[in-house]
């Protein structure tokens, strides 16, 4: 499976010119989506959210066009084992 992201990531970025100039870490993009990591790369896994390179990153204008797209996330709450 990551074979087959790393080429078609390399098929994307040759077929427009090269990645975008405004690529960040999966880290940072955790943070300004207010999401775990794992999740950055689950979108990134099922295609919502494009990848660049090895490490992959993310482009944070894509990132900022994908947020408006999700359903809003309920906070977690505390498991009642959580809270004794």
């Amino acid at each position: 499976l990551t074979v087959m992201l790393k080429l078609v990531s390399a098929a994307l970025n040759e077929r427009h010119g090269g990645p975008p100039n405004d690529l960040i870490s999966q880290e940072r993009a955790s943070k300004i989506a207010k999401v775990h990591s794992n999740t950055i790369r689950t979108w990134m896994d099922k295609g919502k959210l494009p990848s660049y390179g090895d490490p992959r990153q993310v482009s944070e204008s894509e990132l900022h066009s994908l947020l408006p797209t999700l359903p809003e996330r309920r906070p977690r709450t505390k498991s009642k084992r959580q809270s004794q």
